[in-house]
């Protein structure tokens, strides 16, 4: 099929009809004369921590249900003239409630697990007739019918099927941020989340790495690092069309974060990531991660989800203003190289790195209220240019990342609507140091944006089935990002400074002389590298709509759902790019008179010249590719507990027009409870992977064409030294993918798990089994000399056991609030494929490794190794708060036990003239980063304060076993964070 094709879904008339029925649903809601304020609501039961000033009752209340996700009804009459002395510290639903209404003349009652009601505090219960009541909330553990266990509501589950699920705020996230900005960090530690490559042999930092401001990239439950649904506030920011570009040959650079790549290679994309937006730590209110037995709501991963929530615009004006910085000066730096030499005399590095975050919150009237947010972070580094540049002056590179957010809430006698925008605004700006002058940018620009409506259908209720506490979330959306390479020009050349001539006794240096003064022999052949790698550009654009119902019925909860997604993405070059190289100097051509000797060049060939002229050039078209996919899915659930049994049951359906499968995902759990304290649950799942345009968008990329003249390398008369300019193409190197009938990559999950809320200190423990079996994952079959077929022959495998226990204790005799989390994971991974790119041919000579007299590819490599492989690490938090909650504290431990791996020996072996690396098995020693952070108020008012701030990374300076590379040294120890907040 042709993907530039229109979708063959009516995309228009599925809009036309979620509209429609979001709209219908709206209009049969009764009315009541009650502010419902609701958003997707949690079980309550866990901790929060809260800080509402005293003021007026009726926001309060509305700050208080916003942020511990539940539904809070009462009519406004009831609140009128009455204040609250506010809240300050951590609290669960209970708690805070009772401080917030004390002296008030309120009450609550819960009418469902979801739904809390105000009441006068003479009122009685109303009679039962008509009205659907469900068990009240049992939040200390014990067991009532219909209630949700204190061991499920600790990890933040909605469900006991919620054994894969973790939701993280205020002290326990804070805990675990790494205080760069990157958001993703808090998933370090967490149970089946995988980020350490411990076999690395380029682990070293320089000043372009530390400055690199990306979010941190990771394996969830085995999937590859871009097989994860990460969601801002339920909107999906993903990659569709792929963070992995082609392999490189030899002597590229892949990363553009990598400052010693002699060459970056014109054909690829650099500064792609598996995310669309960066969301900054500062402004998450919470994060949910699923790593197994996913509800049905969520979709399009083979790895895990994680889902930001940020927090909606209060009522009451407020304004938050901080400042963090770390540099150089307050990181420990080690030598980290395999002999422990520094061979290139590199410099640690040097970096200042600054954070500032502002958020304003106004309420325009009562009841709608908007926040505006704003963060920046800027980096700069400096650096050695290579010795061959006789100009050593130092060189300066640069990143900022800027955060915008807009939102709008507004209460209504329909629902509540939001309207939430997100920008990402990032620039890498580096020069290489291998190059003379080349200035590169790297731009990702990223926007997600949405307008919400939520509202409870107080009026679709049947007491005879049991329908009631429905609520309807219904999301429009668009989505817009690009990343953009930008250089001045689009010509590279590669001419010699210097170069030896001749072996042993007989060599000597040839020195340009029209180079002198700039290029120099030193260590070895000097090539001043010159020009601009040209301009490349990525972009990707998605409007959608998304409808949610859930709600109570026969004795159970349901949700069900549709979403569409049509997403476009375009690749582009918008001009021809060109690469000179594999320069001949005089001594090359006349190397018993080149002293006598010049070239005569065509006019107006700029790769030629009186000394030297390029024998081989390399040309790049411009292009513009495009491709489009139409994504449909629908979902529906039941919960249900009966007695000791309980039953999460879904389905999931999912259509995309590129490879035109529909995909059915069964979601099941089955939960016994033998005793109040203690579930086993087992499940069965099929997740399948998102919508892939990997090689819809490269396949229709020109390769690059190798041009030559007279069917060879150029050359010089050797007679006259003319240099002829007639480059004809010669041979363009070719690789095309061909994908008709494949099937769309899916993972099978088996689950068991044990959750027991304990006696002793009444925590909540749980223990879990996962087994993951990847199938039908693309992989490539050779078809011709320069065509592939794509094939669904991959395969993975993911296995692991985990241990958590999570306590939390308030109002002890020392600390205000002390809580601990604890998890250890036991992991094994073996996949056929680390990227859907790395079995295309194209191979350099650092893809042959010799291990245990046997010979593999590096991706073959990869079914023997696992990838990210770490079997066995345990992570302690514990998080506190002490002097009446001005002063917070954290300690993260995160452990890796000894195991057995194998490396890079940098050592070669040659078989039947293939170099080959040798690998070898070695033991990897433990390793265990501590981190350490705090947050004392110096000073608080009713309505302003000032906190001052600290976090320390790697406390006890664990470099771990990875080593660096002789271009890049220098291991990364312990770092500092130091910031300010000020809150008005």
């Amino acid at each position: 099929m042709n993907p530039n094709h229109p979708s063959p879904w009516p995309a228009r008339r599925w809009l036309t009809h979620a509209l429609c029925l979001s709209i219908l649903a709206t209009a049969t809601a009764t009315p009541f004369p009650v502010l419902a304020l609701q958003g997707k609501p949690v079980q309550p039961g866990g901790r929060l921590s809260i800080d509402i000033p005293p003021g007026e009752l009726g926001p309060a209340l509305r700050r208080f249900a916003t942020l511990h996700e539940l539904t809070l009804a009462f009519t406004p009459e009831s609140v009128a003239g009455r204040r609250t002395q506010g809240l300050s510290g951590t609290y669960d639903v209970e708690q805070g409630l009772n401080k917030l209404l004390a002296g008030s003349g309120l009450s609550y009652r819960f009418e469902s697990a979801r739904t809390i009601r105000l009441l006068p505090g003479s009122e009685a219960p109303p009679s039962q007739e008509n009205v659907m009541q469900t068990a009240p909330l049992n939040v200390m553990g014990g067991w009532t019918e219909g209630a949700l266990p204190a061991y499920v509501s600790a990890y933040g589950g909605r469900s006991l099927a919620d054994t894969g699920t973790r939701v993280l705020s205020g002290g326990g996230y804070q805990a675990r941020i790494a205080g760069d900005g990157d958001a993703n960090s808090v998933l370090r530690g967490m149970a089946n989340v995988q980020y350490q490559n411990d076999a690395s042999n380029d682990a070293g930092y320089d000043g372009m790495r530390e400055i690199d401001m990306r979010p941190l990239e990771v394996s969830i439950s085995g999937g590859k690092l871009y097989e994860n649904n990460f969601r801002i506030n339920g909107i999906g920011v993903n990659n569709l069309s792929g963070r992995v570009e082609k392999p490189s040959l030899a002597g590229y650079c892949g990363d553009v974060t990598h400052d010693y790549c002699t060459v970056h290679d014109q054909s690829v994309i650099y500064g792609l990531h598996s995310q669309t937006v960066f969301v900054p730590d500062t402004f998450v209110e919470s994060v949910t991660v699923v790593d197994s037995n996913a509800s049905a709501r969520y979709g399009d991963f083979q790895g895990g989800v994680v889902d930001y929530k940020l927090a909606d615009p209060k009522d009451a004006f407020g304004m938050t203003f901080n400042h963090d910085r770390s540099g150089s000066d307050w990181v420990n730096y080690r030598l980290g190289t395999k002999n422990g030499e520094n061979r290139y005399n590199r410099l640690k590095p040097y970096f200042r790195n600054d954070k500032y975050a502002l958020s304003v919150n106004v309420p325009v009237r009562d009841g709608w209220a908007m926040s505006l947010s704003y963060s920046q972070q800027d980096a700069h580094s400096r650096k050695q240019r290579d010795a061959q540049y006789v100009n050593d002056s130092v060189i300066e590179d640069a990143s900022t990342s800027r955060y915008y957010r807009l939102a709008s809430r507004h209460d209504t006698a329909y629902g509540k609507f939001t309207l939430d925008a997100n920008r990402t605004d990032y620039t890498n700006s580096f020069i290489n140091v291998a190059w003379l002058d080349t200035v590169f940018d790297v731009r990702t620009r990223g926007l997600t944006s949405q307008l919400r409506h939520e509202i409870d259908l107080d009026g679709l209720r049947w007491a005879r089935v049991g329908l009631g506490g429905v609520s309807l979330t219904s999301r429009l959306f668009h989505n817009d990002s690009r990343v953009l390479n930008k250089s001045d020009r689009d010509t590279i050349y590669t001419p010699y400074g210097a170069k030896a001539m001749g072996r042993g006794a007989r060599r000597w240096i040839w020195e340009s002389e029209e180079l002198r003064g700039i290029c120099r022999y030193a260590p070895s052949d000097s090539s001043c590298r010159q020009g601009g790698h040209g301009e490349r550009q990525q972009s990707q654009k998605e409007t959608g709509l998304s409808v949610e119902m859930d709600g109570d019925i026969f004795h159970g909860r349901f949700n069900a759902g549709f979403d569409w997604n049509r997403a476009t993405v375009e690749r582009m070059r918008p001009r021809d790019a060109w690469f000179y190289s594999s320069y001949r100097t005089v001594a090359d051509d006349f190397p018993t008179d080149w002293k006598n000797r010049r070239f005569i060049c065509a006019e107006g060939d700029s790769s030629c010249s009186a000394e030297q002229y390029a024998s081989m050039l390399t040309g790049y078209s411009a292009y513009r590719a495009t491709a489009s996919v139409d994504m449909l899915s629908a979902h529906a659930e039941y919960d249900r507990r009966w007695g000791h049994w309980s039953l999460r049951a879904g389905l999931r359906a999912d259509y995309e027009s590129y490879f035109r499968n529909t995909n059915l995902s069964p979601r099941m759990v089955l939960s016994f409870l033998p005793h109040e304290r203690v579930s086993l649950s087992a499940g069965f799942n099929r997740y399948y992977n998102g919508a892939a345009l990997y090689y819809a968008i490269r396949d229709q990329q020109p390769s690059q064409v190798n041009y030559r003249i007279d069917g060879s390398s150029r050359r010089a008369d050797p007679v006259t030294g003319k240099v002829r300019q007639d480059w004809k193409p010669h041979a363009r190197r070719y690789v095309s993918y061909r994908d008709a009938g494949l099937d769309t990559p899916y993972t099978d999950e088996i689950t068991s798990a044990l959750q027991w809320h304990e006696p002793w200190l009444d925590g909540s423990l749980r223990l879990r089994l996962i087994d993951r079996r990847g199938k039908d994952q693309f992989a490539t079959s050779k078809a011709a000399s320069r065509e592939f077929v794509l094939t669904n022959d991959g395969r993975s495998r993911y296995r692991s056991a985990s241990l958590e226990y999570r306590k939390s204790w308030s109002d002890t005799p020392l600390a205000d609030q002390l809580g601990v989390s604890l998890s250890t994971t036991w992991s094994r991974r073996a996949t056929s494929s680390s990227t859907y790119f790395d079995d295309d041919g194209q191979t350099s000579p650092d893809d042959f490794i010799y291990y245990r007299e046997r010979t593999y590819t590096r991706a073959t490599f990869q079914e023997v190794t696992g990838n990210l492989d770490i079997p066995v690490r345990s992570s302690l938090v514990v998080d506190s708060d002490w002097l009446d909650n001005r002063l917070s504290l954290a300690l993260s431990f995160d452990h890796n036990f000894s195991y057995d791996a194998v490396r890079d020996s940098a050592t070669d072996i040659v078989i039947d003239d293939q170099r080959y690396n040798v690998y070898e098995d070695y033991r990897a020693k433990a390793t265990t980063t501590v981190g350490l952070s705090g947050t004392w108020q110096a000073w608080s008012g009713d309505t302003a304060g000032v906190s001052l701030r600290f976090r320390v990374n790697n406390l006890f300076n664990d470099f771990g076993n990875a080593y660096a590379s002789a271009n890049r040294p220098w291991l990364r120890g312990r770092s500092f964070w130091a910031g300010v907040a000020l809150r008005f």
